[in-house]
């Protein structure tokens, strides 16, 4: 699934020269390929198909909307880790419900907005996180769904 290659001496994305590409574009610049993620998405989901599970991308791997819109067009869900990439999910086609934030740096700012725009799910990575959440929830007057991370035997 590798589809950068050298031929002749040159490097090739896709069969596209990247030197043609830096010609064009200047340099520096980002070159991904369509197909890698593609496979590699796809790959994931006959891996796990049995499971039925939900695939998560992490924004803060790639935040390019081409990118993210590509994976949602093929059913994938998003891992957010700040109030920035959550709306940049959103901004890709994301259905704010296929969005888990995560992430230890949220403010309350981020968690209230995530609230109010639907976020599927809220990795909390502490009980007073998760108190804030529950807070903030109930002063929206909505319904979240949590996960608590726990550590054992780690003394903060």
């Amino acid at each position: 699934m590798n589809h950068f290659v050298y031929r002749t001496g040159s490097m090739y994305c896709e069969g596209v020269a990247l030197a043609d590409v830096a010609d064009q574009f200047g340099t520096p610049t980002y070159v991904y390929s369509h197909r890698a993620f593609v496979e590699h998405y796809e790959r994931l989901v006959r891996a796990f198909a049995e499971l039925k599970p939900t695939i998560c991308f992490s924004i803060k791997s790639c935040h390019n909307l081409h990118i993210l819109r590509l994976l949602h067009e093929r059913g994938a869900a998003f891992d957010a880790v700040s109030g920035g990439e959550v709306r940049r999910a959103i901004e890709a086609g994301a259905n704010a419900g296929d969005i888990v934030f995560a992430g230890v740096g949220k403010t309350e700012t981020e968690m209230a907005e995530a609230i109010e725009a639907g976020v599927g799910s809220f990795n909390a990575e502490s009980a007073t996180e998760l108190e804030i959440l529950a807070a903030l929830a109930q002063r929206a007057g909505k319904d979240v769904l949590a996960a608590l991370r726990v550590n054992p035997d780690v003394d903060p």
